[in-house]
């Protein structure tokens, strides 16, 4: 049978008297097809052939409406962290931290928070993405210079406003991960476990984001792409999280919340650790 081979054997242990036992093992499988079909739809497709084989339909017939899935592309079962970074050009990164130490002490300070944050997610149990903005070979070209080659990808941000640039490297990211992560590397708290969190709650929830203390989020996941999530978000205000979260219950979403964080803007939010050299 090409389907239906665990059922039938199933039915008829029990039509023949077998006990079932529960073994105290746990047996990985995909949850590839559920991600892409989507659970309700799959669990509808299921009851439905597993209902027509009981009533004696022919399993080769099943069998059409149960392709098989297609093949699998290199670590499509590890989700994808993808960091915002911008090249660390003085003048360009922090400029309200600029307006109080200088435009050289505030890249400075905004190398060594992403170069901290992009050590923490390089070696994690996820494809660690860093996409990069200007998006030019030059742009390109300093960041790697800053963080590095290893275990870290490289991909130019694509236009539009913030919102259009995340959707669409969670797009990008959703191709062949199960679930994708957005963080950015102004947030000196930022870590594995942090992104670990939101994996895991990922699990159980359509979206996932971590608030900043300025109303903004320095965080968010999903396991399918929801555009509508970033249309219409007043981005750099302190409406960010709160509008967001609107637009998830609009679209009926669950979210989670995890820990607040605060991004470093102004000198008041830098930690005293690097506020000398």
């Amino acid at each position: 049978w090409n389907v239906m081979e665990d059922t039938g054997v199933a039915d008829r242990l029990r039509a023949h008297g077998g006990r079932r036992m529960r073994l105290p093992a746990a047996l990985p499988t995909s949850a590839r097809r559920y991600r892409r079909e989507g659970p309700v739809r799959a669990w509808l497709r299921n009851v439905t052939l597993v209902t027509r084989f009981r009533l004696g339909t022919d399993p080769e017939r099943l069998a059409s409406r149960y392709p098989p899935e297609p093949p699998t592309v290199a670590r499509e079962d590890r989700a994808t962290v993808a960091v915002f970074a911008k090249a660390p050009v003085p003048s360009r990164v922090k400029t309200r931290l600029a307006a109080d130490l200088g435009a050289e002490e505030a890249a400075r300070i905004y190398r060594r928070i992403g170069t901290e944050i992009v050590d923490a997610l390089r070696d994690g149990p996820w494809r660690t993405r860093v996409y990069v903005a200007p998006g030019t070979h030059e742009g390109l070209d300093a960041v790697r210079a800053w963080l590095g080659e290893e275990g870290v990808e490289y991909r130019p941000q694509s236009d539009g406003d913030l919102g259009a640039r995340m959707d669409t490297a969670i797009a990008e990211c959703l191709q062949d991960a199960p679930a994708a992560v957005v963080v950015g590397t102004d947030v000196p708290e930022l870590d594995a476990d942090v992104v670990r969190r939101a994996l895991e709650a990922l699990e159980g929830a359509d979206v996932v984001l971590g608030p900043a203390t300025d109303g903004g989020y320095y965080l968010i996941g999903m396991s399918r792409r929801r555009p509508e999530l970033f249309r219409g978000i007043p981005w750099s205000t302190s409406e960010v999280l709160d509008r967001t979260r609107s637009a998830a219950e609009r679209s009926g979403c669950s979210v989670v919340l995890l820990e607040a964080r605060t991004d470093v803007d102004t000198v008041a939010d830098l930690p005293e650790r690097y506020r000398c050299g």
